[in-house]
């Protein structure tokens, strides 16, 4: 797959729109530091703006039957690390392997750009999610655990 163009971005720019919009679940983390989430949120709008314009990475999209279907964005954090920021696969292309293309194109630019390792965080209840990284060879190295002091 190859990179975004400035169709493309337009086309991740509306998806992103209109999920923003949606209840479903499309989160990034937000951090004091890169290494430890302090919260998850929805992306703003300014956000998304801020990171097609300034992305240290790359942008891949999915198609399906010449349709774009979904996208992956990649920021570089280090070096020699990069971050899956977003996979997003629009709900009706959903289980058809487009993620899963997805993710192991991305792995293969980034070995190409010279990237030694791809970090990403999940949701501990979006499991289909842990299923696909798990079986695209990610592996726990970290646990976020918190406390409701409300309770």
């Amino acid at each position: 797959m190859p990179p975004a163009t400035s169709y493309d971005l337009k086309f991740i720019k509306e998806n992103y729109e209109k999920l923003s919009k949606s209840n479903e679940v499309f989160y990034s983390s937000i951090t004091n530091n890169d290494d430890e989430p302090k919260q998850f949120k929805p992306l703003s709008n300014k956000y998304w703006k801020n990171l097609i314009n300034k992305i240290n990475g790359f942008i891949l999209i999915g198609l399906y039957y010449q349709k774009k279907r979904g996208f992956i964005v990649i920021k570089g954090i280090s070096k020699h690390e990069c971050r899956l920021i977003y996979l997003y696969v629009d709900e009706y292309y959903r289980q058809k392997g487009i993620g899963k293309h997805l993710l192991s194109e991305a792995k293969n630019t980034a070995k190409q750009l010279g990237y030694t390792k791809i970090s990403l965080y999940v949701l501990s209840n979006n499991e289909i999610a842990q299923s696909l990284y798990k079986n695209s060879n990610f592996k726990t190295t970290k646990l976020r655990m918190e406390c409701s002091l409300n309770e």
